[in-house]
């Protein structure tokens, strides 16, 4: 895209999320409300004829074990709502999440993004204060193989991040060249199942688009293990076709794949696309998709690595049914976020879910969101993980070093990468003692004598 493009209009963004004011504010999709079974009967006939069912399978006519949801388009979604609940209704708008890491660690934002970031009121812009200013190569961290010993000994993050207080919501680099393959998987993994909704998986179900990192398998077996929706380093964005940029959170699932896989090889993967190139979904996209994934794949444990401070009713009633009702129980495990608050973010805040915060090298990360409702800590700076097989950008390169030529491997920063590290924990334990997914989160994250950090959580290590 040249300079001579016109930026995207500010309203395009602003078409599709909106914010509720408040403290702390809550995304929405405007003109979208969510209502139940009840709620229905008090619609008027007009807005009746309007309403789409949430819980539909494409290939079954069965309907959802849970209640079933309803979507109503109108103007004024906040004052239906409002109107709704004021008579004792289950109605909402319809949250917008947001993935936990959705900008690069200091390179230019995509060009296609920048009316986009200027109109987003979630963040001080983080491509002002570029993390990267004191110059993490100057001592390069990947010198020491960080699957063998403690890549937090050589740790970029201490230097400038802990010191300027910027959240780095994600670092986006690419791979040490010295990454190692991990050991072979162990054979009972394969009896354990993980479930991703995240952007999908590099190479998708079948690499045809080639993307496929090797730690992930390109053998047939393999691509039948560790599958899930086709993820692309662009998608068209707004009113521009899809360019040669990275988009913000191509290759976050196979990221989160890739830890997963490193630290306990060899079991099944599900990683189910749901985000925008942005990185934002709302819950009438993450709750069929959560049911579908449930029905179609049968996960023991799943994985969210995004969030928001919207309380989400059919989001949670979804969650809570499989928790609650399914035996043996299933565990959910989702990021806290990275605004380095102690106020709630879910469904990281659910009593449900485990909530998980991240640990840098010196101890809690700096960026890290923490609180009373979070359950587990985990290393979740300058995590390395598999990444698109190759892609070269068209960034430009900074300080003479091409920040989007991947091979393979990045590097990346966020909460959204200490939760499948509990993740992994939980199912390495699941494999090693033939244990259910609930007794495991009793063995690594409830047990009494386990180490906590005050409104962090049990500390689970690698």
């Amino acid at each position: 895209m040249s300079s001579d493009d016109p930026e995207i209009p500010q309203a395009s963004y602003r078409d599709r999320i909106a914010i509720l004011p408040g403290d702390p504010p809550i995304a929405y999709r405007p003109r979208v409300v969510l209502l139940d079974e009840t709620a229905r009967a008090a619609l008027r006939p007009d807005e009746q004829q309007k309403l789409t069912p949430i819980f539909v399978a494409a290939d079954s006519d069965e309907p959802p074990p849970f209640d079933q949801w309803y979507r109503l388009e109108t103007e004024d979604a906040p004052g239906r709502v409002d109107e709704l609940t004021r008579d004792g209704y289950n109605a909402q708008l319809d949250i917008v999440y947001f993935a936990n890491d959705v900008d690069c660690c200091g390179c230019p934002p995509h060009p296609a993004l920048a009316g986009v970031i200027a109109a987003n009121p979630w963040s001080a812009n983080p491509w002002s204060a570029n993390p990267w200013s004191a110059n993490p190569w100057s001592a390069n961290p990947w010198s020491a193989n960080p699957w063998s010993a403690n890549p937090w000994s050589a740790n970029a993050e201490s230097l400038n991040l802990a010191a300027t207080r910027k959240a780095p919501t994600s670092s986006v680099m690419p791979a040490p060249d010295r990454a190692l393959p991990v050991r072979p998987p162990h054979a009972a993994a394969f009896n354990t199942i993980i479930g991703v909704l995240d952007c999908g998986l590099a190479g998708g179900l079948h690499n045809a688009d080639g993307l496929r990192p090797t730690l992930l398998g390109l053998d047939a077996a393999s691509l039948q293990r560790i599958a899930g929706d086709s993820d692309v380093p662009s998608r068209p964005i707004g009113p521009y076709p899809a360019d040669n940029y990275l988009d913000p959170v191509a290759g976050h699932g196979t990221f989160i794949a890739g830890i997963v896989e490193q630290l306990t090889p060899g079991c099944v993967i599900r990683v189910r696309g749901v985000f925008e190139p942005e990185g934002d979904v709302s819950v009438q996209t993450l709750a069929p998709a959560l049911w579908q994934l449930m029905t179609k794949v049968g996960p023991s444990i799943v994985n969210f690595s995004f969030g928001g401070t919207g309380r989400d009713i059919m989001f949670e009633s979804v969650i809570n049914h499989y928790h609650y009702h399914e035996q043996p129980r299933v565990v959910f495990v989702a990021a806290a976020g990275n605004e380095g608050s102690c106020v709630e973010q879910y469904p990281a805040a659910l009593p449900s879910v485990i909530g998980v915060a991240a640990l840098g090298p010196t101890g809690p990360a700096p960026w890290s969101n923490y609180g009373k409702w979070v359950d587990a800590c985990a290393p979740g700076a300058d995590i390395v993980s598999s990444f698109f097989a190759e892609f070269d950008g068209d960034t430009p390169p900074i300080n003479g070093l091409d920040c989007d030529d991947f091979v393979q491997w990045a590097t990346w920063s966020g909460t959204s990468f200490a939760a499948p590290v509990v993740v992994a924990a939980l199912a390495r334990e699941m494999v090693t003692t033939s244990c259910t997914a609930a007794e495991a989160v009793d063995r690594v994250v409830r047990a009494p004598h386990l180490a906590r950090l005050p409104y962090m959580g049990t500390i689970v290590n690698f």
